[in-house]
């Protein structure tokens, strides 16, 4: 097992004040205010059309992502080791040194050891202490490091892999990540980022200010195809062996209440019960007409969608 603790300097309180930036695909500072979602501002890029958090909170002030029990088998999780599993497979990614960044509490470890990954090939970082303490106690055979890896990763050319799931957009500066990830791969190791959201997705469009992932206040990039795209074209050395969205053959809505959550018809689900932006409680029977209605009202009566 190998764990390393980054070294972090005190902060002093007088330093915990959201800052202003400039925008991290082209580092224009003109931007346009879209939505007001207390305590942040999102704001549009006013040369790219880059979405992001403005100002842009002091990490130490955001809070911690919470975790459910059973995420290792959730759908979305689900969804996230099938994608990786293609990836893998694809470019015969077969063991090695694996480092996942922003682990949370291991949703994806369970898995790949049940694939036939080494435990002791495993690496987990997170800024999180708690987070880290779940993954030492699910993981006793694996790796970990809690950090930042805005600030540093690990030792230079170390890993066959590093992989980012739901990751960048949580970050006050994605550049710096990508480069210090870059650095600790391997000369001809495989990056993967998977999972960021989408602000031209139909759910964002019709979202809006209650788009789910605008919701989130650990959430402070939103990016789509155009804008990662110039993102990533600033850092030398990396060959981008694929971009695009990911979908499996016969993908459907498969869960009706995670497309009503994720569009904000609803805000919160609980068993046969949820709960609209209003407080109002419906049940999963009325969760159809809910997405539709909540659909026809952004994008016109005459809409033809409908939910099998």
């Amino acid at each position: 097992m190998w764990l390393a603790k980054m070294s972090q300097e005190s902060v002093q309180k007088n330093d915990l004040q959201s800052i202003q930036i400039n925008c991290v695909v082209c580092d224009n500072n003109s931007y346009k205010p879209l939505f007001y979602i207390p305590p942040r501002t999102i704001v549009e890029c006013s040369n790219c059309g880059h979405e992001y958090v403005n100002p842009m909170p002091h990490p130490k002030n955001i809070p911690e992502c919470k975790f459910v029990i059973g995420e290792e088998e959730s759908i979305g999780t689900q969804i996230d080791l099938v994608y990786l599993k293609k990836i893998f497979d694809r470019y015969n990614i077969q063991g090695g040194k694996l480092l996942d960044l922003g682990c949370g509490q291991g949703r994806l470890e369970k898995k790949l050891i049940e694939a036939g990954w080494a435990p002791q090939d495993l690496y987990l970082m997170d800024t999180s202490e708690r987070n880290i303490a779940v993954v030492k106690d699910k993981y006793p055979l694996s790796n970990f490091i809690q950090g930042d890896a805005q600030e540093i990763i690990g030792v230079k050319g170390y890993f066959d892999c590093i992989v980012g799931v739901e990751f960048l957009e949580h970050l006050a500066n994605p550049s710096t990540a990508l480069k210090n990830a870059s650095n600790a791969l391997k000369q001809g190791g495989l990056l993967i980022m998977r999972g960021l959201p989408n602000n031209l997705s139909l759910e964002a469009f019709i979202g809006l200010e209650k788009w789910r992932m605008r919701q989130f206040e650990q959430h402070n990039h939103f990016f789509n195809n155009r804008t990662f795209s110039t993102f990533v074209q600033n850092f030398s050395g990396m060959n981008i062996l694929e971009f695009g969205t990911f979908l499996q053959k016969g993908y459907r809505f498969y869960d009706i209440a995670r497309v009503a959550r994720n569009i904000g018809a609803i805000k919160e689900s609980n068993d046969d019960q949820h709960i609209t932006h209003d407080g109002k409680i419906v049940k999963s029977s009325e969760l159809n007409e809910l997405v539709l209605t909540k659909i026809r009202n952004t994008a016109g009566e005459n809409c033809p969608l409908h939910i099998a």
